[in-house]
């Protein structure tokens, strides 16, 4: 129900550079699947049977978020992991990434002019290529002060992961919409604690909700507090008149 979302909030999120946690991806996929194994594991469900739901929750999600070209990625990408587990064989990301590819052009041979679908691509394309790499780089000057401490892993991984996104994404970012976000970086890094909460917490309630008499409120509460500092932080990096830099590419 994006289309509730006032058009204010959306251009924040845009000029921020967290237009991306508006979209459904990969990135819900995988949270999506960290909430539901701990979940069944409590319930006593075998771990192959684990899997085997986390296959099944993977297809229910997919057409109840819409099946934009990225949750389309992102639901192969995930399904191929979980299958490789279930067969006990080497997970490959690139034969996973190429899998999707090949997946969403067969359901829609036109997606490739979708602006969408060519972000989601390119945007895995470069955390691939590049996340590990810049999270080692910044670990390694940050060793050089003494231990690395677990927040320093995550912030690492968090700014690598974001960098590698918005580098990838750049070219695209300034074709289609002559503009490119500088306010990214910080912006994804004040947001990163409350992200995984606020899916977390919603999926929660959805499935809570579904039973009558049950209060789900306290839950949504606590998530409307994670969600208003989320639009804050959006509205605060939006605000700068550095957020965002104008570049015009030609189409070649």
């Amino acid at each position: 129900q994006d289309d509730r979302i006032d058009p204010a909030t959306v251009d924040d999120f845009k000029a921020s550079g967290l237009a991306h946690l508006l979209a459904v991806s990969g990135q819900n996929v995988l949270l999506l699947g960290l909430l539901a194994i701990p979940l069944l594991a409590a319930l006593g469900v075998p771990l192959r049977a684990r899997l085997v739901c986390v296959l099944v929750l993977i297809a229910i999600y997919v057409p109840v978020t819409g099946a934009g070209a990225s949750i389309q990625r992102a639901g192969v990408m995930g399904a191929a992991g979980v299958a490789a587990m279930l067969a006990g064989r080497p997970r490959a990301r690139w034969y996973a990434l190429v899998l999707a590819a090949f997946a969403t052009l067969a359901i829609n041979p036109r997606a490739t002019a979708d602006v969408g679908w060519q972000l989601s691509f390119a945007a895995v394309a470069g955390i691939l290529l590049w996340a590990g790499s810049i999270r080692d780089l910044l670990l390694s000057a940050r060793g050089r002060s003494g231990p690395i401490a677990p927040w320093t892993r995550v912030l690492a991984e968090g700014a690598a992961l974001t960098i590698a996104a918005t580098a990838a994404t750049a070219p695209l970012m300034a074709h289609h919409f002559e503009t490119f976000s500088l306010a990214a970086l910080p912006a994804n890094l004040l947001a990163l604690p409350a992200v995984a909460p606020v899916m977390w917490l919603g999926m929660l309630v959805a499935m809570a909700g579904q039973i009558p008499a049950l209060p789900v409120e306290p839950l949504n509460a606590l998530n409307s507090l994670l969600i208003a500092y989320v639009a804050q932080v959006a509205h605060w990096l939006a605000g700068p008149e550095w957020a965002q830099a104008v570049v015009r590419l030609p189409p070649a």
